[in-house]
């Protein structure tokens, strides 16, 4: 509309536009609200400021991003592409500046996979690792937090994963789920997995897993109720385990040195839990 009442303006007081030097068109252009093109000539005659004013009174955030670069602020030019979400100009911008963890923050909302390429670069596990879980690479998301040198982000970034395993199960995908848990150390949500798909063999390998993490950590009783349907000799051993408090003997089954926990249970008069220790080391 503007440029429509401009011509006509012209026609009839037949002003002669181009007989003006491009800086003053400029300024014609700007008295009649034609700040697009007014901003275009400036820009050619490269007056930045004064384009940069027509720029945004008419929202050309491009050409404004461009004007400041031109003007050595590029870190405003980025605060208009990040405000105004020119995300591939900001990528781009940060690129030819060789900021690659800002071109990495742009990136990530419209190519995730290179923005997690590019924090990985910069060491910042945390956010390639987000990067990561937004492009649906959970197992790399995970080896990608277990790097990050601050606890605390490294314990946020696993949580999100196992939400995702969660939903996974709870969707019945169980099989994805189960890679999940087994990468994120879950075993016990493993075994739940294994359940859920039958599997004899998964069930009984990761019952007998969990059940020596639990004997590594002095807790028989529920050592012996991991692996009571697959070995029961081993599981009433743990249930009399569970009611010693002898650190050497439980040690040396931890070790495998039957023959020295014989000698250990003989010492102590322990006839029964002999019975049991001699049947492994048959």
């Amino acid at each position: 509309m503007h440029l429509i009442l401009f011509v006509l303006k012209c026609f009839i007081t037949r002003f002669n536009f181009f007989h003006l030097s491009p800086l003053d068109q400029a300024l014609e252009l700007k008295r009649n609200h034609l700040y697009y093109l007014a901003g275009r000539l400036y820009l050619k005659e490269k007056a930045y400021k004064k384009a940069i004013y027509c720029f945004e009174k008419c929202h050309a955030y491009r050409s404004l991003m461009y004007c400041y670069e031109k003007l050595g602020n590029t870190s405003v030019a980025l605060e208009v592409a990040d405000k105004h979400h020119l995300y591939k100009e900001g990528a781009m911008l940060c690129k030819k500046h060789n900021n690659d963890k800002k071109a990495a923050y742009f990136y990530k909302y419209y190519n995730p996979y290179l923005a997690a390429k590019l924090y990985k670069k910069c060491s910042c596990y945390y956010e390639a690792g987000l990067c990561m879980l937004e492009n649906h690479q959970y197992l790399s998301a995970i080896e990608t937090f277990y790097k990050c040198t601050d606890p605390l982000d490294k314990l946020a970034g696993l949580r999100q994963v196992e939400e995702v395993a969660i939903v996974m199960y709870l969707k019945k995908f169980y099989y994805e789920s189960m890679h999940l848990f087994t990468a994120l150390g879950d075993y016990y949500s493993v075994l739940e997995c294994a359940k859920r798909l039958d599997d004899p063999v998964l069930i009984d390998e990761t019952s007998k897993l969990i059940a020596s993490f639990e004997a590594e950590d002095n807790n028989y009783a529920l050592a012996a109720h991991y692996i009571a349907s697959s070995n029961h000799d081993t599981a009433l051993l743990y249930t009399y385990l569970s009611y010693r408090d002898n650190d050497a003997l439980k040690l040396s089954l931890f070790k495998g040195a039957y023959f020295n926990a014989l000698k250990i249970c003989f010492h102590n008069n322990d006839l029964p839990l002999a019975k049991q220790v001699a049947k492994l080391y048959a």
